[in-house]
């Protein structure tokens, strides 16, 4: 009778422990975020050095994202600040930089600009000077997504609220798939739908749709859907077919700081 009556008991006071540090956990996890979203020195640290990173942009000897093209229509150009330089003829060079208003996706086009004219603009004797542009930018984005998800609980006080304004970055806004995702996906099919994934029938799939030899063992990857054609649209199309694999933080952020974070 005593049996009857401990073994139920034990099982019900395991269930309610385990129920309490499930909570516990749960509590943890939203107190360990609050305190992130809400840390003052942090989000100063941040300001600061997104200060010294507009500094640098305005000061950089290399003077791109040229203004040129549609790209007043492009940008907001309400964030940008626009600084003339003289070419060696004498001609005023406009060129953009950055401001402390630009958001997340703001410093994502304006990197999208600076690509596609680092490729115009790309010679081996300034190949350093082009890296370290792209490190700057690249850094500056990192803060303003961090920034995000800061600022909105700044405003909201309210932690789901703010997360979800970080989300918004990694997804599509579009709920419909667009022709390009469409056809991408359609290609990634044809090629890998098959049950012999072999590196033969994989270049066999490939050679259908792209014109490479299927005979030799190596793979000239300039035939295949890669380009250093400089395009914005390009660029647009990737992170939206990153976000639909939602691997868009990878490949906004980079897993590099991915893998220092969860390390």
């Amino acid at each position: 009778m005593i049996i009857w009556f401990i073994q139920p008991t034990i099982f019900y006071i395991i269930f309610i422990l385990a129920r309490n540090i499930q909570c516990t956990y749960k509590g943890d996890n939203i107190n360990e975020i609050k305190s992130i979203l809400d840390n003052d020195e942090l989000y100063n640290s941040l300001s600061n050095l997104e200060n010294l990173l507009l500094q640098t942009l305005e000061q950089d000897e290399l003077k791109i994202p040229i203004m040129k093209g549609d790209l007043d229509k492009y940008l907001n150009m309400s964030n940008f600040k626009i600084l003339n330089e003289l070419n060696a003829d004498g001609a005023e060079k406009p060129y953009i930089i950055p401001t402390s208003n630009c958001s997340a996706n703001d410093i994502v086009k304006y990197e999208h600009t600076l690509k596609t004219q680092i490729t115009l603009e790309y010679k081996p004797e300034i190949s350093d000077m082009l890296k370290r542009k792209n490190i700057v930018v690249r850094t500056l984005k990192i803060i303003k997504f961090m920034q995000t998800p800061m600022s909105a609980y700044k405003n909201t006080n309210n932690i789901k609220q703010s997360l979800l304004e970080m989300n918004k970055l990694f997804t599509n806004k579009e709920k419909k798939l667009n022709e390009h995702t469409i056809n991408a996906l359609r290609l990634r099919d044809r090629i890998f739908n098959t049950n012999n994934l072999t590196h033969r029938s994989i270049k066999k799939g490939i050679s259908t749709y792209m014109p490479i030899d299927t005979k030799s063992d190596i793979i000239d990857y300039d035939d295949l859907l890669f380009t250093n054609h400089p395009s914005i649209e390009l660029m647009e199309n990737l992170d939206k077919l990153a976000n639909y694999y939602h691997i868009g933080i990878f490949n906004m952020i980079g897993s590099h700081y991915i893998g220092n974070v969860l390390y």
